[in-house]
């Protein structure tokens, strides 16, 4: 405990193996959903530039931390919006290209390259061929039968030390046939990898409402007043905690109605934001983001919320938002997600609950 060092390095470890876990257990309940029959899409339009970007952004410290090269082609698309489940074909390549990361050696190569095709019996309808490719060490055609069961994984020296569930292709396998495309492969052993998803899309007829061009501004949020609905005491203690370092000040109620009361006897300004749990006791956060929506007071009324909760498929996200939530941002709390929220509110990008944002 004396060990500044040791210590830091040990938190280092356990946040590591925390987010396996997380990522673990969140794998299983979409192979379950889906197995069941329970996995429905949320269809809307969106920009599938953004949605590139986004991944990208997410996969960048991985690529710099294994130092590998990577390509992005796919700025000749005539068609940039399109109607789906953004979260879902989000999911595809984010599985598909981390897997290209984690099995590629440091100095190879990875790339996603996105080629269009329009249908002419269906001139609104557009088909999108993604290709994941990677230098990595690739797999054996007998590996290959099996590779998109649950819990699959090769087994060789170089694999056995890289962390994994074998759920990612599983996963995948399961979400293009759930939009109704295809998945094909492409590998031998020490040539690499490349994954070729094809699926169909309405294209969107308006664009969707895109961010500012302050997207990635970095707001200062210190001094920010934040009503924090939370009825779990650690949750709670967890989320003020964060926030207190980045100078932002936190006030709690313990349900619904509690927080409710604390806006209706607010005065204008008291509260910049609010992060709103969703199972809560005696009325819970959508309920009360209902009654806050429909408040008489314009302040109270457009007060930017986003959900924090552990209610994390897809139609949870969905139900937030169309009860009048702001952003969804998923449990465990992932401070940057809550940051990224706050600089939008603080640079006045949310408002009236007319950009939502979804953080997951």
């Amino acid at each position: 405990m004396n060990d500044p060092e040791t210590v830091s390095e040990c938190l280092n470890k356990v946040t590591i193996a925390g987010n396996h876990l997380l990522t673990l257990i969140n794998d299983i309940l979409d192979i379950s959903k889906v197995e069941s029959g329970m996995m429905r899409l949320n269809p809307s339009s969106f920009s599938l530039d953004r949605s590139i970007a986004s991944i990208e952004d997410m996969i960048r410290p991985q690529l710099f931390e294994k130092h590998l090269e990577y390509t992005g082609n796919y700025s000749d698309l005539p068609c940039r919006y399109i109607t789906s489940d953004e979260l879902r074909v989000n999911q595809i390549l984010i599985n598909l290209l981390t897997n290209s990361i984690k099995y590629t050696k440091p100095g190879g190569r990875v790339s996603l390259t996105i080629r269009e095709e329009l249908i002419p019996e269906n001139k609104n309808t557009v088909r999108l061929i993604f290709i994941v490719e990677d230098t990595g060490i690739g797999m054996s055609e007998e590996f290959q039968k099996t590779m998109y069961d649950s819990f699959s994984r090769a087994t060789n020296s170089q694999i056995n030390k890289i962390q994994g569930s074998g759920l990612g292709l599983a996963i995948v396998k399961q979400m293009v046939e759930l939009m109704n495309g295809s998945i094909d492969c492409l590998s031998k052993p020490g040539t690499g990898t490349r994954f070729t998803v094809t699926l169909e899309f309405p294209i969107a007829e308006t664009p969707p409402e895109t961010a500012s061009d302050s997207e990635g501004s970095n707001v200062d949020i210190s001094g920010m007043h934040v009503l924090v609905a939370e009825d779990n005491d650690l949750n709670w203690e967890i989320i003020a905690t964060m926030l207190a370092e980045y100078g932002v000040k936190c006030s709690r109620s313990e349900n619904g109605q509690e927080c409710v009361d604390m806006l209706t006897s607010s005065k204008d300004g008291d509260y910049d934001a609010v992060l709103m749990d969703v199972q809560m006791p005696i009325m819970n956060g959508k309920e009360a983001t209902i009654i806050i929506r429909q408040n008489d007071r314009e302040y109270i009324r457009s007060i930017p919320i986003a959900a924090m909760t552990a209610d994390a498929f897809a139609e949870d996200v969905q139900a937030c938002l169309d009860c009048g939530m702001d952003g969804h941002i998923s449990k465990p709390v992932n401070i940057q997600r809550v940051l990224q929220f706050l600089n939008k509110v603080k640079d006045n990008r949310i408002h009236n609950n007319s950009q939502k944002e979804v953080i997951i």
